[in-house]
Parts: structure tokens; C-alpha cells; sequence
């Protein structure tokens, strides 16, 4: 679970495209891997995608979300954290996971861009009750997380 977990927030080698841009200013690159990741490079922090799970329209509305999730990592400090103790991290992955999805909500809804939270909410709630990744919340999860922290700001 630790590798996954590695794999998932320090996926270190990127492709050279620019291809979008984050709501936290922290740089995106396509690089193939997995989903979707966050990491702290030689240049900085950086999140990284994979082109192939977000094709048409819909997989363009989940990128944002997943662009806006990652950058809840950095903003929550995470990915220096990870690097500081995975072991922690580990222990915590649910939990942080829920965080960052939080933090993305209230960034697209502050932004105007409320479509991917739509569209996240439909994706997570047809995965049910398993779980999204190796150690992650379960589709339900995320889907009432995503719910729970826009329920304030109308």
C-alpha cells in the first residue's frame, strides 16, 4: 500500500507538455502515469495527469475535478508531508483524500465551476461502496465529502 501511495503523490518523471492550468497556480503537466498526482520536483510543486482517463466532454469536467483535488494536496500541505514521513501518510491516506476532495468542492464552487463537482459526484456515486483506490474512501465517500463541504456556500 505504501508504493501505491508513492506512486499515486510522487510520480517524479513527466512528459514535457503543458497542457492545463490548476486553480492553485501550481504547475499540471500530462505525463501518462496514473490518474492523477501530486509532487514536489526540482522545479517545484507539480501535478501531474493522464490524458487517457478524461476523453470528451465529461472526462474534461472530471479532469477539473482531479486537477482541483491535486491542488488540494499542496495546499494542504500533503505532498511535503509525505515526503517528510510516508509511513504517517499512509496511516492517513482516507482521510487525506477526503481532505483534498473537500478543498476541491469549495475551489470550483468559488471559482464558478460547479459541472465537475457534478460530474465527480456521479462518477464516485456509481463505484458504490468500494473503494476508489488502494486504501482510499469508497466512492460514497467521496460522493457525500464532495456534498457535505459545498452545502454551505449555496
Amino acid at each position: 500500500m505504501l508504493r501505491a501511495l508513492l506512486v499515486v503523490l510522487f510520480v517524479l518523471f513527466a512528459g514535457p507538455a503543458l497542457a492545463q492550468q490548476s486553480l492553485c497556480g501550481v504547475r499540471v503537466l500530462e505525463n501518462g502515469g496514473p490518474i492523477s498526482s501530486s509532487a514536489i520536483d526540482a522545479n517545484g510543486p507539480v501535478i501531474f495527469y493522464n490524458s487517457a482517463y478524461f476523453d470528451g466532454p465529461v472526462g474534461a469536467n472530471f479532469l477539473r475535478f482531479h486537477l482541483a483535488h491535486e491542488c488540494g494536496h499542496h495546499m494542504n500541505g500533503d505532498v511535503a508531508r509525505a515526503m517528510q514521513d510516508p509511513g504517517g501518510t499512509a496511516a492517513r491516506l482516507k482521510s487525506i483524500e477526503l481532505n483534498a476532495d473537500c478543498l476541491a468542492a469549495r475551489l470550483l464552487v468559488k471559482a464558478g465551476d460547479v459541472i465537475p463537482l457534478q460530474t465527480a459526484t456521479t462518477k464516485f456515486t456509481a463505484v458504490g461502496d468500494k473503494p476508489t483506490n488502494a486504501g482510499f474512501p469508497t466512492g460514497l465517500e467521496r460522493a457525500a465529502e464532495i456534498t457535505r463541504c459545498t452545502a454551505d456556500l449555496g
